[in-house]
């Protein structure tokens, strides 16, 4: 399903969820049906925890609605390493330049 909130969701408890804040969407690259997003979530001590989520889009049985989905196909894979590759060039590139989107 497409999630056009800019928070991670997951599957969790509302006890679990109570004790930690929630992800923030800091960056989405786009490369054709393929995107990486990458959510950030306070560590503590102004430190920040990332992590990524890799996705491919694809149009429902009716033909009219877009749908995300982790499962890749096999010709997605090349593409999605490169997604992946400039992803975590972008993130480095922030992270000496200091830069927080």
């Amino acid at each position: 399903m497409v999630n056009t909130s800019h928070e991670a969701q997951r599957p969790a408890s509302p006890e679990q969820d109570a004790h930690t804040s929630p992800a923030q969407r800091a960056l989405k690259l786009t490369d054709g049906r393929l995107s990486a997003t990458v959510f950030t979530k306070p560590k503590g001590k102004g430190q920040v925890h990332r992590f990524i989520i890799p996705e491919r889009a694809y149009r429902n049985a009716d033909e009219k609605t877009w749908t995300n989905t982790h499962l890749l196909h096999e010709e997605d894979l090349l593409p999605m390493a490169a997604l992946l590759t400039r992803t975590y060039h972008r993130l480095r590139h922030q992270e000496q330049t200091g830069e927080q989107k």
